[in-house]
């Protein structure tokens, strides 16, 4: 996540969104304060980085000394970001970080994992308590899986799979229909399906944050528990913590339904967080391709043939999403991209980047070592599809025709393009073409032209 812009990065944006003294208490915890950092910016890392152990303000002469001359943009937006998360003041031309923050992120740099994590970890018996990656990442993908399927796979049998609770954040954050009997996709939710694992978890994270705050709750515990299971380590029995509050307690046992969090039995006393969620704030998150494990299934060539190597309904059905399915065997499909398939999919509101964004991070281990993970030529007409849909735009108008003079027609074209509400018009037809708004501003005129 590291690498995209604020605007991109979904913690950046729900941070900026939240009250001063939610952003104060939240940055009190060296977990929550090393996340935050490690989501932003590399020129604000750097800015955080160098001013941390300074005992006084530094001006911002100084800092923008640090960049080249041609850059100065791209420190006014550092400095502007960090002051509006409240990481950092700007007065009197002095740069500092904020107290809370600034605590924080030293004794995070200096204590080190003590400080991030900050779990007990687990001391009883080791038999039950025991734990492989493997066997926490594959009963993590089994339990979200759950929730792609709810959403890819309408049905009874899925709408048991998850919670009451979860159908209600799903639809609140307009990943399904609300007040229909039955379960409705839109087109917010087949844009889910297709993004990568990390920003799934973060967009559902996230809205439960939102669905939480509006039923009155305090998210700030919530957010820094999420910070710091994403230090802890896969594979370890960390301590419940008897001091939780209620809140919390819930918020765990709904990350247990997610598979982020694995807890055999709840009297067990101990939990894992499982590798869906650790490292989770890390840089290279975002950027870890499923292709590189056994997600991998797909080869396309060049002939805009798909070829699926999974016997999985989940994906076959998102792959439906935006391809022609032709042939299905016991482990392998066989789909086809065509303008139709793409433009039912750019009509639900997915875009060329995602689709194509898809098919790289889901590719087969064989097609790994090639120059092109994708033919180029593949990627490129599915973006010419969408430009192609997006060649006309559409705009509620009034048409003018038959003017008794030419004085009629140019009086109304020069005042339409005055008021900047003229769309097109044509001298040789005198044809005159407004926005829908600008119609009863044409009225008033018409009628002051009249009298004078």
């Amino acid at each position: 996540m590291n690498g995209r812009s604020p605007e991109e990065n979904k913690v950046i944006g729900f941070l900026l969104s939240q009250d001063a003294k939610v952003l104060d208490e939240l940055y009190k915890s060296p977990s929550s304060a090393l996340a935050v950092y490690r989501l932003l910016p590399t020129l604000a890392q750097q800015w955080i980085a160098r001013v941390a152990f300074l005992p006084k303000p530094l001006p911002i002469a100084t800092l923008e000394s640090w960049v080249n001359a041609k850059s100065t943009d791209l420190c006014q937006n550092a400095t502007s970001l960090l002051s509006r998360l409240r990481l950092a003041h700007v007065q009197q031309k002095e740069f500092s970080l904020s107290p809370s923050f600034k605590q924080s992120i030293m004794s995070a740099l200096t204590e080190g994992e003590f400080a991030v994590s900050a779990f007990e970890q687990w001391t009883g018996p080791t038999d039950k308590s025991r734990k492989s990656t493997q066997e926490l990442e594959k009963k993590a993908l089994e339990r979200w899986e759950c929730l792609l399927q709810y959403l890819a796979l309408p049905s009874d049998q899925t709408q048991g799979m998850v919670s009451v609770e979860m159908r209600q954040i799903l639809a609140a954050a307009g990943l399904t229909g609300e007040g229909t009997s039955d379960l409705e996709i839109t087109s917010r939710g087949f844009q889910f399906l297709l993004m990568d694992r990390t920003t799934q978890i973060w967009t559902y994270v996230l809205q439960y944050l939102l669905f939480q705050s509006r039923m009155g709750k305090n998210v700030v515990e919530l957010l820094a528990l999420i910070f710091r299971l994403s230090f802890c380590v896969a594979g370890v029995a960390y301590k419940l913590e008897n001091s939780w509050s209620s809140a919390v307690q819930d918020f765990v046992q709904h990350l247990r339904e997610l598979g982020l969090v694995f807890m055999r039995k709840r009297k067990d006393g101990y939990f894992f967080a499982t590798p869906l969620i650790a490292h989770l704030t890390s840089p290279e998150a975002a950027e870890t391709k499923e292709s590189g494990s056994a997600q991998g299934f797909i080869i396309v060539e060049t002939n805009y043939r798909v070829y699926a190597y999974t016997d999985s309904t989940l994906q076959l059905a998102i792959l439906s999403t935006f391809c022609e399915m032709i042939y299905r065997f016991a482990n392998m499909s066989v789909g086809v991209l065509t303008r139709e398939s793409v433009r039912r999919a750019l009509h639900v509101g997915i875009t060329a980047d995602q689709i194509v964004g898809y098919l790289r991070s889901h590719v087969h281990p064989q097609s790994l070592g090639e120059a092109q993970l994708i033919p180029i030529t593949v990627a490129d007409q599915i973006r010419l599809w969408e430009l192609e849909r997006d060649r006309l735009r559409f705009h509620p108008a009034v048409l003018y025709s038959t003017f008794e003079s030419e004085q009629d027609y140019s009086g109304l074209t020069n005042f339409s393009t005055k008021e900047g509400i003229l769309l097109w018009n044509q001298d040789s037809s005198k044809l005159v073409v407004v926005t829908e708004l600008g119609h009863n501003q044409v009225k008033q005129w018409w009628k002051m032209a009249k009298k004078n």
